[in-house]
């Protein structure tokens, strides 16, 4: 059964390279000017990553 990042894939295949499109990855630790512009604001008014990226991988 397909699922919806085989989907996903597919469908980027189909279209082939777009030049008009850039991809951007941040790695690291944030600087607190990065997470104030990409992070979510807690509660507390600090800003956190909305999304966290480890070195361990499932495979």
């Amino acid at each position: 059964m397909e699922d919806l990042e085989d989907k996903l894939v597919a469908e980027m295949k189909k279209r082939g390279h777009l030049p008009n499109v850039s991809t951007f990855a941040f790695t690291a630790t944030p600087k607190p000017k990065t997470l104030e512009l990409f992070g979510t604001r807690r509660e507390d008014g600090r800003y956190e990553a909305f999304s966290l990226y480890t070195m361990l991988q499932d495979n």
